[in-house]
């Protein structure tokens, strides 16, 4: 290796640093914002995380347990006025990408709209008959 001669820079080691008057001094902060990492694929790592989050696919009900569930809508539509406490398993659909997730809530019906073929909770949630997996009337 080569040894670094002072003689060079003798005259100039001692001298003050020098401050501007124009410009203020950084903070460490400030400083070292300055070496920070560059993203240069902006938005590349929110499309990755959004590539690996997990959805499901809605499951398709057997024959006799759809048969159940009609049974049991049926018993709740007859009930509805009375505003009953509901247990509800439904399929909620992702509005980003296909799939979804399966849900469970427990909640009182505020109406049974079964023109449209829905349950309309108090929380203002709505159900689409078809997207029910699983109920149980509480009341």
């Amino acid at each position: 290796m080569k040894e670094i001669s002072m003689e060079k820079y003798r005259c100039i080691v001692d001298l003050p640093y020098p401050k501007s008057k124009v410009h203020p001094r950084l903070s460490m902060h400030q400083r070292a914002a300055q070496f920070a990492p560059f993203a240069a694929l902006t938005g590349h790592n929110v499309a990755t995380s959004e590539a690996q989050r997990y959805l499901e696919e809605p499951l398709e009900l057997a024959d006799d347990a759809q048969e159940k569930l009609k049974r049991k809508l049926d018993y709740l539509a007859s009930i509805a006025s009375t505003h009953p406490r509901i247990i509800i398993c439904y399929f909620e659909e992702d509005g980003r990408k296909a799939g979804g997730f399966y849900r469970e809530c427990q909640a009182r019906l505020a109406k049974l709209d079964a023109y449209r073929r829905v349950l309309i909770l108090e929380q203002g949630i709505t159900i689409a008959f078809d997207n029910l997996r699983a109920l149980e009337v509480m009341d």
